[in-house]
């Protein structure tokens, strides 16, 4: 039995809590959303029998290419039941409300019901170029207004503060989960930004006088100039919540300096979590590190070039299992977030016991952004060097984006006796890096040693 409160679990409980929630999801999840029923039968595995951490671990970790490999869209990884599956695997506690709502409807068609609590009602656009869509059922629409009030419970809001977004409204988890932030806390909150321009927000703040201001963490500077000559900061200003990575602590003093005709001190703290989640982490107190919801993700931090684990508070990328969610399901989803490790030490600013990320870190570490002649990408780093590396004869390798007038384009040199015809190289890595490369075989290894990466330093040297 669960006995303390969601930010007073120790470690033992939280596992004992993940571990249940686990164990009711897993199954559903592994019947009904194609692209793990698949993964569950390459594996040998049956839903029924797949409830736990052990299980969790055989499914390899994957990174968003390979997610968007089946539509382009990521809408196999979509939880979709028929009536049966929900009754073989749907948790006791839902099949029991659902009875609940059968039982008071009178004649209702029970099949509606019965799916009703896995209908995508709404989807959120992340990844590369925005073409991953996650989906979320009326079911995680709650569970997004609950993360949001522990939000905004880290971040010491109350119910008397009034918020103003500068954040531009669009399907994209930093607009959403805002407003879940407001709804899910109780509190007054305005979302006027739809432009480019603050001039929406320089409205509702001269209105509506917020004590919060939420901004992305690009443009925090550029708010609060904004404000500044516009004079219309509110006096009552007291906390300014930016999203995204926490800033230093020099950069943070920067952030509130550009809300100093308040004449007080504006706190800043920030929150965020990785694009295809729906909830968003927070700090307590600068620098404390943003605290995780270990009953709703599971997170696991792993080598970016094997995928394997690495120590809870060791450096490697964050990878993101979306616990107990209905709509999109992510096992295992390789973030391509740098972390400097997970602690499950309590924070010495609030005392919660809450995992938190502490440390920098940085998103799409190992991701290069590109333009071509007609469309955008992001070329995986991770994904080139996990094919390299395991390719026999390989000593060395160079990569380089080239920046061009009509597009760029990518060039990979290689060192090292190669037997492999150069187009079936090719041709694996544009499969894994998300562009058509060049590939030229036989540079030699002092030419390869002074580029722009190569195998044991590709991460450092990119970083």
């Amino acid at each position: 039995m669960v006995t303390a409160a969601w930010d007073q679990r120790d470690v033992s409980e939280q596992a004992r809590v993940r571990d249940r929630v686990l164990a009711a999801w897993l199954p559903m999840v592994m019947s009904a959303a194609p692209r793990w029923t698949q993964t569950a039968d390459r594996l040998g595995m049956a839903p029924g029998q797949a409830r736990d951490r052990e299980a969790l671990r055989r499914f390899r970790p994957v990174t968003e290419l390979e997610m968007l490999a089946g539509d382009d869209t990521g809408a196999d990884a979509v939880v979709a039941p028929t009536e049966q599956q929900v009754k073989a695997h749907a948790p006791v506690p839902t099949l029991r409300r659902l009875a609940a709502t059968i039982g008071g409807e009178g004649p209702v068609d029970k099949r509606e019901v019965l799916l009703r609590d896995y209908r995508p009602l709404q989807l959120q656009r992340a990844g590369i170029d925005g073409r991953f869509w996650v989906a979320s059922s009326r079911t995680d629409l709650d569970r997004m207004h609950r993360a949001g009030a522990r939000t905004a419970a880290v971040l010491g809001l109350t119910e008397d503060d009034v918020v103003v977004s500068a954040v531009r409204q669009a399907p994209d988890l930093a607009h959403l989960a805002t407003v879940h932030l407001a709804l899910g806390a109780s509190l007054t909150a305005a979302h006027p930004r739809t432009t480019g321009g603050y001039d929406e927000v320089v409205a509702a703040v001269r209105s509506l006088r917020p004590s919060v201001l939420v901004v992305d963490v690009d443009e925090v500077e550029t708010l609060g100039r904004a404000l500044v000559d516009a004079g219309a900061v509110p006096p009552g200003l007291r906390r300014v919540v930016v999203l995204g990575p926490p800033p230093d602590d020099t950069t943070r003093e920067r952030m509130a300096g550009a809300f100093a005709a308040t004449g007080g001190a504006v706190g800043i703290l920030a929150a965020w979590g990785p694009a295809e989640s729906r909830l968003l982490w927070a700090e307590c107190a600068p620098g404390s590190g943003l605290h995780t919801y270990p009953d709703l993700e599971l997170l696991e931090v792993v080598d970016p070039l094997t995928a394997e684990p690495v120590g809870r508070e060791d450096e490697g990328e964050l990878v993101l299992t979306s616990l107990g969610w209905h709509g999109t399901a992510l096992v295992r989803f390789r973030t391509g977030v740098r972390v400097e490790g997970v602690t499950v030490e309590p924070c010495p600013s609030c005392g919660r016991t809450l995992p938190r990320l502490a440390g920098n870190l940085e998103p799409a570490a190992w991701q290069l952004p590109y333009t071509a002649t007609d469309v955008g990408g992001v070329v995986d780093l991770r994904g080139i060097a996990a094919v390299l590396s395991h390719t026999p004869g390989v000593v060395d390798w160079r990569v380089e984006l080239v920046r061009g007038e009509r597009g760029d384009h990518l060039r990979v040199e290689v060192a090292g006796d190669v037997a492999e015809d150069v187009y079936d190289l090719q041709d694996r890595l544009a499969q894994v890096c998300g562009m058509v490369p060049e590939v030229e075989l036989g540079v030699p290894t002092e030419d390869v040693a002074a580029g722009v990466a190569r195998v044991g330093g590709i991460f450092a040297d990119l970083r």
